[in-house]
Formats: C-alpha cells, sequence, structure tokens
C-alpha cells in the first residue's frame, strides 16, 4: 500500500477499533474475575481492538482468535518481537479455529 492509502485505511479503522476497545474495557470492568477471549476477523480492525484490550490490567484477554477473511497486511498487529503476537490465532475456517 502506498503511505496514502496507509493514512486513509488507519483514519477510517482507528475510531471503529477505539470503539471496540471501549465496550470490552467496560464490560471486562463489571467482570475482572473472569478470563476472555475475543473472536474477530482481519477485515474491520478486530486486530487492533484485541491487541489495545490485551493492554488492559484489569483483563485477562487469554487468545484473539482471527478469521482471515482478507489476504494481505493485517492493520494493526502488533509488531514482530512483540509478546501479544503469541496471543493471536489465525484461522481461514472455524473448523481450524476450534481444533
Amino acid at each position: 500500500m502506498t503511505k496514502g492509502a496507509d493514512f486513509l485505511l488507519r483514519e477510517r479503522l482507528e475510531p471503529l477499533a477505539e470503539n471496540k476497545y471501549t465496550n470490552f474495557k467496560e464490560y471486562a470492568s463489571l467482570y475482572p474475575e473472569y478470563d476472555f477471549v475475543f473472536i474477530g476477523d482481519n477485515g474491520q480492525a478486530d486486530v487492533r481492538a484485541a491487541a489495545k484490550m490485551m493492554e488492559v490490567p484489569f483483563a485477562n484477554l487469554k487468545m484473539a482468535y482471527i478469521h482471515k477473511v482478507q489476504d494481505g497486511e493485517t492493520y494493526g498487529l502488533p509488531p514482530k518481537g512483540d509478546k501479544r503476537l503469541d496471543k493471536f490465532y489465525f484461522f481461514t475456517n472455524y473448523v481450524q479455529a476450534g481444533t
């Protein structure tokens, strides 16, 4: 992608990721004694939202299962070497996710 296209993508998807993150944070604050998993896809900022959710100190997000619905680069994926990457599992069908 070009830098201009990257900017437009970020501008469109970041507010969506922020909204999902805020909703999760509010929900997790009601149930701090529970662990969480997140199921999303790589099409509408779910990866970015999940990465932010993993930073919430009082919420224990165990894993983010991400359905790969788009080829190419995934917006919001943490950089190589980031410990949060261990909590992402990408799958192409739901049978694969369940095994």
